[in-house]
């Protein structure tokens, strides 16, 4: 029993004196140049833009069948259309948030 007990022992301080690798290591894009970081900002901000147009164009209409289905009595249509609301207003947040949401996973990462 002591050789086992020496074994995990000795086998078990190398691997808890490992050091992180990626101490003191934040994402710089500036390393590419001003140019590149100015060209990588716009493009996003340019898709981001268009995204939050997409997911508008998605919602009002889903919002608008929604009400048309209340409005007639149509549960099996009132129950879907539900459903594509909830998913577009729900992307439509998330979406617009995303800004918000990558700044707070930054800021818990460090």
């Amino acid at each position: 029993m002591s050789l086992l007990l020496q074994a995990v022992t000795t086998y078990a301080h190398p691997v808890a004196a490992a050091r992180n690798p990626f101490d003191g290591v934040v994402p710089n894009f500036s390393i590419f140049g001003a140019d590149f970081n100015d060209w990588w900002k716009k493009i996003l901000g340019g898709v981001w833009a268009l995204s939050i147009v997409y997911c508008a164009f998605k919602l009002f209409p889903a919002a608008l069948s929604m009400h048309r289905n209340r409005r007639v009595g149509n549960a099996m249509s009132l129950t879907e259309a539900s459903q594509d609301l909830q998913f577009w207003g729900a992307g439509t947040g998330i979406v617009v948030a995303a800004g918000l949401l990558f700044g707070a996973i930054l800021a818990a990462a460090g």
